[in-house]
């Protein structure tokens, strides 16, 4: 809806689209910074940290902070590795929105991503020694790929 002064547009619909296709690009970049925040969190998880079941007077390791270190803490114990898939969904989902490919069907991606963790970490909590190298790195792309297709 354009927003007449004295019976004249603001801003012509040209105009509009640009502005629409630079705050889509604008969000893919704070939803990959997010990601990658995410990431690096659980990537940096040390077990010392302070956290929730945790009660030390050691700084914090986690690259994160505090909240990182909470963060990392709760998707490492919960789901193990598997504790990084949020990460690289947020990660895909920021390429989709900035590339201008939109996001249909939040809700579903979200609750596919929300099922998808106790199994991947179960999954991945079978394997060991360098079944678990290959598992994580094939279950992760096939699972980035479907979340971002979705």
């Amino acid at each position: 809806m354009a927003v007449a002064v004295q019976g004249r547009r603001i801003a012509s619909p040209a105009l509009r689209g640009v502005v629409r296709r630079r705050l889509a690009e604008l969000a893919g970049i704070a939803l990959a910074l997010a990601g990658l925040a995410v990431v690096v969190t659980v990537v940096c998880y040390n077990p010392a940290d302070p956290s929730l079941d945790t009660a030390t007077t050691r700084p914090v390791a986690n690259l994160g902070g505090l909240p990182g270190a909470i963060a990392a803490d709760l998707l490492v114990q919960g789901f193990g590795i598997a504790g990084l898939l949020p990460g690289i969904a947020l990660l895909a989902w920021a390429w989709r929105i900035a590339s201008h490919r939109g996001l249909h069907s939040f809700p579903l991606r979200l609750a596919a991503l929300l099922a998808a963790l106790p199994v991947v970490g179960g999954v991945l909590s079978a394997a060991t020694g360098i079944g678990l190298v290959v598992c994580f790195v094939l279950v992760a792309v096939a699972l980035a790929l479907a979340v971002a297709t979705l």
